[in-house]
């Protein structure tokens, strides 16, 4: 359906967040890589779920990078560094932020 939000489950390496993803779950034992898409084309309010499924973040970060010029809580970057580890990140139009 138009406009349906999905779940991502068993990212393993680099993934592309899309306007209609909802939960990432990350399923890996090696360093993973989320890229977030572009705070303007997803819009206010816009909400991501990513969690360490498998308790590997704590030798195998996550990491969220927004695109260039964007900031998470100020940040270039979030890292998952704990294991078993979970973020909610909320788009404004501009930027993200944790909540």
């Amino acid at each position: 359906a138009a406009g349906a939000l999905s779940a991502v489950h068993n990212i393993t390496g680099t993934y592309q967040i899309t306007d209609t993803d909802y939960y990432m779950g990350v399923n890996s034992a090696a360093p993973v890589t989320l890229n977030l898409p572009d705070a303007a084309s997803v819009g206010s309010a816009k909400t991501y779920i990513i969690k360490d499924e498998t308790g590997q973040a704590g030798t195998n970060n996550i990491t969220i990078v927004p695109v260039a010029g964007q900031l998470i809580d100020g940040q270039a970057n979030n890292v998952l560094a704990i294991g078993y580890e979970s973020i909610s990140i909320v788009c404004d139009g501009t930027k993200w932020s944790i909540i």
